[in-house]
């Protein structure tokens, strides 16, 4: 989805899941690895590093659907580029990194518990 403001370009992209944890909660989204972190993948086996780059203008949103879907309040986790690299960054990294991976795949779930420490940390437009 891209909004377009005055002369700004706001770019979203929306994911969702259907997939059930063992808890029959709905899980939190795949994301791709490689938005948060340098990957090199050889033989399979990944070596992996923290972007040291970021960009001061791109944020992350996520949104907990299920509140949404309970009581019609969502709660919003809203992380910097910088703040999701070193989040997700370093868990990937200290998963994958010099591991063999059944394919070339840099996917990885992004849980609650990943997020919940992010809610609400910005004003409300209200």
């Amino acid at each position: 989805i891209k909004l377009i403001l005055n002369t700004k370009s706001i770019l979203l992209n929306a994911k969702a899941t259907t997939v059930l944890d063992n808890k029959r909660r709905p899980r939190w989204v795949r994301q791709d690895a490689k938005c948060f972190c340098d990957i090199v993948i050889n033989k399979k086996r990944q070596r992996v590093s923290l972007k040291t780059k970021s960009n001061p203008n791109l944020f992350y949103v996520f949104v907990d659907v299920g509140t949404w879907l309970k009581n019609r309040n969502a709660n919003f986790f809203i992380l910097s580029d910088k703040k999701a690299g070193l989040k997700f960054g370093t868990e990937y990294r200290n998963l994958y990194n010099g591991k063999i991976r059944k394919t070339d795949s840099t996917d990885f779930w992004v849980e609650y518990s990943d997020v919940k420490g992010f809610k609400n940390k910005y004003p409300s437009a209200n």
